[in-house]
């Protein structure tokens, strides 16, 4: 596992443990200091999609209501999604997909297990396999951990792009129609004690295996790489654990 070789299944555990205890979460990284983004209102207003007057009772009805600003203006027929969706890409500084047909996912590029899909909130919808870039639908607020996560653990960058709320679950189900039948590797979940087992004997089932892990909150995602297809190990958030794993040179 990782070029080492390991006396046994629980060794090679136990290191794993220490690896993952020793995990620094994503949201401690430090990340340059950035002008605060426009709020949505205000774009609205200078995109010109609803009036101050408009924004001012949206406003007023979200304190009540606690939804989001955009399903607000549109609940209030305000303004509608397509106008909400260009003002969240602009505030992320991202493109936008107003529509993207569900079997544009077929061009998936079998790197990510359906479970994997849904932990991250990322569906694959393009793929250039020569510069290691796919191309993702996501909806706000951008799942940038997982951006990050996904460039870590697989080697793939993903090009965003936000798509309506309403779209992702329809994605995502013809992403996992795509992925039938197909290597697409397996996803599963563990809790903070589980973890170090599972992955030790998901990295035995396979030669030379590769265990990579980013840690991207609310969960660490694991995979364990090896002659066939991937399995994804998406390890669930817990008080903090003190591993029962003694330091160990193997």
């Amino acid at each position: 596992m990782n070029d080492e070789w390991y006396c046994s299944r629980q060794c090679a555990a136990l290191t794993f443990a220490e690896d993952l205890e020793a995990s620094e979460p994503a949201s401690a990284r430090r990340r340059p200091q950035a002008l605060p983004p426009l709020k949505v209102g205000m774009l609205l207003v200078h995109q010109g999609a609803i009036s101050p007057v408009d924004l001012r009772q949206a406003l007023d009805a979200q304190r009540s209501s606690g939804l989001p600003l955009g399903r607000t203006l549109v609940q209030l027929e305000r303004t509608d999604r397509a106008a909400v969706l260009k003002a969240l890409a602009s505030q992320a500084g991202l493109p936008f997909l107003a529509t993207l047909d569900s079997s544009a996912v077929r061009a998936c590029p079998e790197i990510l297990a359906p479970a994997a899909v849904r932990a991250l909130g990322l569906v694959p919808f393009g793929v250039d396999k020569d510069r290691r870039r796919m191309k993702t639908a996501c909806q706000a607020p951008v799942p940038r951990l997982a951006l990050a996560a996904l460039t870590e653990v697989t080697g793939w960058t993903a090009e965003p792009f936000l798509v309506d709320d309403t779209a992702m679950p329809l994605l995502i189900e013809a992403y996992e129609r795509a992925c039938e039948g197909l290597a697409v590797g397996s996803a599963t979940w563990a809790t903070p004690d589980e973890a170090p087992a599972t992955v030790a004997a998901a990295a035995a089932e396979t030669e030379d295996a590769t265990v990579s892990h980013a840690a991207c909150a609310p969960f660490v995602w694991v995979r364990v790489q090896g002659s066939g297809a991937p399995r994804d190990i998406f390890v669930a958030p817990g008080k903090e654990t003190s591993w029962p794993a003694a330091h160990t040179s193997h």
